[in-house]
């Protein structure tokens, strides 16, 4: 959240999507509400179960201004993150993603390392 805010300094609003089926979100969470209270963002959570509720979501969340994406790495995410980047840009969100391949594949940012050649560098 705070690399998308360091970004996009005027987002004032982020949703995180995400199936609250995975036993790590609930940390990821409380995680994400300490952060967005420390940065002035109000924070959506989002249970999204597949694509065409992901895309309601977004496209519902991309109507008001100043909003911002954070993907999670859930198997929902990767198995659409090409979609998901198209849905950012399609509703003008900027967006982090938590693998190297979505900005190479034309999303904003990643918040994770490459593995690819052994580099961790954060990107």
């Amino acid at each position: 959240m705070e690399l998308l805010k360091e970004i996009s300094p005027a987002t004032a609003r982020m949703v995180m999507h995400s199936s609250l089926n995975y036993p790590w979100v609930k940390q990821c969470i409380q995680s994400a509400e300490a952060a967005a209270a420390r940065l002035s963002v109000s924070l959506t959570v989002s249970n999204v179960q597949d694509l065409p509720e992901l895309e309601r979501d977004i496209a519902a969340f991309g109507v008001q201004p100043n909003g911002g994406l954070v993907v999670m790495a859930d198997t929902l995410a990767v198995v659409n993150y090409q979609r998901i980047i198209q849905l950012a840009h399609q509703h003008h969100l900027p967006a982090i993603y938590p693998w190297p391949m979505c900005p190479r594949g034309g999303g904003l940012s990643s918040y994770n390392y490459d593995t690819v050649g052994g580099d961790s560098r954060h990107r």
